[in-house]
């Protein structure tokens, strides 16, 4: 019950994120690369950065639809020869398979962090409009967290398929 609700507070807070954040960022986007175009071909007068602003906000959208796409299943799975198998079977495969993938999102959530901290040790910029990067290292770095429960909610429930053979909700 409390793991229930915990995951329901969880996804709400993705599905917040990923329309405030990154809906957000694709919005800012279209814009920016509209008024490049336009700018560019109409006025002659580009956006200056256009390409180090474009490049951030990417990955603000891109870094916010990882853990989106794991809590609400928008990922790519694969499951023809699985699906032969009995449900505890295929509870135990996945979660092997996610319990890897945990321990691959944990480093890339240190590794990102300490990136992180290295970029803003030396006060690492863009070079035309000088925006600091560490603050977008730090939420990708947040992200793969985010990404890393999400993986634990998925452990938890294949976790008690594996070990009493029913379908956990």
């Amino acid at each position: 019950m409390l793991l229930s609700k915990a995951e329901q507070l969880f996804n709400s807070l993705m599905r917040g994120m990923h329309f405030w954040l990154g809906m957000s960022a694709l919005v800012l986007l279209a814009l920016l690369t509209t008024i490049h175009v336009t700018g560019r071909y109409v006025f002659d007068q580009p956006v200056p950065g256009f390409v180090e602003l474009s490049t951030l906000l990417q990955i603000t959208a891109i870094s916010m639809a990882g853990p989106f796409s794991m809590v609400y299943g928008r990922h790519i799975a694969v499951g023809f020869l699985l699906e032969r198998f009995s449900e505890r079977v295929q509870a135990v495969v996945s979660f092997i398979t996610y319990f890897l993938c945990l321990i691959f999102t944990c480093s890339a959530a240190w590794q990102t962090f300490w990136r992180g901290c290295s970029l803003m040790r030396r006060a690492q910029t863009t070079e035309i409009v000088h925006i600091p990067i560490w603050p977008f290292s730090y939420l990708i770095s947040v992200c793969w967290v985010l990404f890393s429960v999400a993986i634990v909610f998925k452990l938890i429930r294949y976790g008690g398929i594996a070990v009493k053979g029913g379908i956990q909700k």
